[in-house]
């Protein structure tokens, strides 16, 4: 089922948790009314957003009314043995030698290079270090591998990064073609699973 996002009150506070609410299902399969019965109150709102996203099997007959739970938490650090995913992370702005302060260019739709789930599995994680060239026109021109993780991330990585288009946040546009240091966090993550 979609859920709805974390609210920001509950993403600065850290709240983990279920919020079950009762809802009743119309005749059209489609989540009609939704009354919280328990949970963390920062997490009620975003929970009661879930249900209007639902769809079920129109019931018959209808309405039907049910109770369901929507679970929220934040993925955690683990071993490789444990882990059920990985995740990768970057620094958003970029610093030369030369001073020049660059970004991905946020109009653009750029993704994040992938992680492996052989090896989030077999324990590879640790930041990464990329060399890049960047032109003026915002261009990756060059890219090496400084300090490696594994083959395959570092392969996909340099391919996925020499694809990406930069802006210049601050400095001297004739500075260009310029080099900067560019980390790639990879972390191994377990999904939250709250007590019983």
């Amino acid at each position: 089922m979609p859920s709805a996002p974390y609210s920001e009150e509950a993403v600065k506070k850290h709240v983990e948790g279920t919020v079950v609410p009762t809802v009743v299902v119309n005749a059209q399969g489609r989540v009609s009314e939704a009354k919280v019965k328990r949970g963390p109150p920062e997490l009620i709102q975003a929970a009661l957003d879930s249900t209007t996203l639902w769809e079920f099997v129109a019931p018959n007959p209808a309405p039907f009314t049910d109770t369901v739970s929507v679970s929220y938490g934040f993925s955690k650090e683990c071993p490789g043995s444990e882990a059920s995913a990985g995740s990768v992370e970057m620094r958003s702005g970029l610093r030369s030698e030369k001073g020049s302060v660059i970004g991905m260019d946020e109009d653009l739709d750029q993704h994040l290079p992938a992680s492996f789930e052989s090896d989030w599995r077999a324990g590879v994680a640790g930041r990464m270090m990329l060399s890049i060239t960047v032109d003026a026109s915002g261009s990756v021109t060059q890219v090496s591998v400084v300090k490696p993780l594994s083959a395959d991330l570092d392969r996909t990585t340099a391919e996925t990064v020499r694809a990406w288009k930069f802006k210049l946040l601050s400095g001297n546009p004739e500075s260009f073609p310029d080099v900067f240091l560019l980390p790639v966090q990879f972390r191994t993550t377990c999904s939250f699973h709250e007590d019983p």
